[in-house]
């Protein structure tokens, strides 16, 4: 089931100030599927992403969004073009921008965004169960922020760092332009992998860490204060892939090394960055 989470108002005064702009405030509560399963998806343009887990069985929204256009009548055409849609499908909660100008991983719209001629943002500040998994990204301007959550992270964010706190679930990040920061209440026991093209790599595990650390990078290195028990063949992988010139083969090479016993992996790669990884 769909919903559509925004007003068309008036441009009296409701407005702001200046007539070509436009501010809200949206709350909205959702009953979280209680299925181990269960998804929150949150798919952002512009803004902040915040998700703090607590004890309670609803999603609680607080959405802030943000037009601006040259005229009262830009600005209307803007708000129709971009605005707050909900699906709930089986175990899914999914909140993202839908019209010309928003995205959708399962629309063909992803790409519009950047063609509308006019401004606007949305932050999120989010309640969630704290078993929930998540499953949240954004482009520009905006940071992602996670907390005190026990599920499944999977967080992507392009001009902006993610941080994540006191999460104990598999995680999988990745960042283009800014850093990944990490802190875990548990260890996770299932794989992880952890990506920054241009922006640094923190991640803080508990002292009874026992993983294997695949590592890669094109101009950063690794460091950590854990006591690597042993080092392990370097992690070979080969592609091929043709075109009109012929066929081309790609060779990558990842290091590798264990901390205390091994078991489940653990993943990091850079382009620019490097990886710290910690003792909390």
């Amino acid at each position: 089931m769909r919903q559509y989470l925004f007003l068309i108002v008036a441009l009296t005064a409701s407005l702001a100030a200046k007539a070509q702009q436009h501010k809200e405030t949206i709350n909205k509560e959702i009953v979280f599927p209680e299925s181990t399963d269960a998804v929150l998806i949150i798919e952002n343009i512009f803004g902040n992403i915040d998700v703090q887990g607590y004890s309670g069985n609803k999603v609680v929204l607080t959405i802030e969004n943000e037009f601006s256009a040259d005229t009262k009548e830009e600005l209307v055409e803007a708000m129709q073009k971009v605005f707050l849609a909900l699906e709930t499908r089986n175990d899914t909660v999914d909140i993202f921008l839908d019209g010309i100008c928003g995205c959708h991983r399962n629309k063909n719209i992803n790409q519009n965004w950047n063609l509308c001629d006019f401004d606007f943002r949305y932050d999120f500040k989010v309640k969630v169960p704290s078993r929930a998994n998540i499953n949240v990204s954004t482009v520009n301007d905006g940071e992602i922020t996670i907390e005190n959550v026990t599920g499944e992270v999977v967080a992507r964010n392009v001009n902006g760092g993610i941080t994540e706190k006191n999460v104990s679930g598999p995680t999988n990040v990745h960042a283009i332009n800014g850093n990944v920061d990490v802190r875990y209440a548990k260890n996770p026991v299932k794989k992880s992998t952890y990506y920054s093209l241009n922006g640094d790599v923190n991640i803080y595990y508990n002292t009874s860490l026992s993983a294997d650390m695949h590592f890669k990078s094109f101009q950063g290195d690794m460091y950590t204060d854990f006591d690597i028990s042993e080092w392990l063949p370097p992690i070979l992988t080969s592609s091929t892939s043709k075109n009109k010139r012929g066929t081309s083969f790609r060779i990558e090479n990842k290091t590798a090394v264990r901390i205390g016993k091994g078991g489940v992996i653990l993943e990091f790669e850079t382009f620019n960055g490097d990886v710290y990884i910690r003792k909390i």
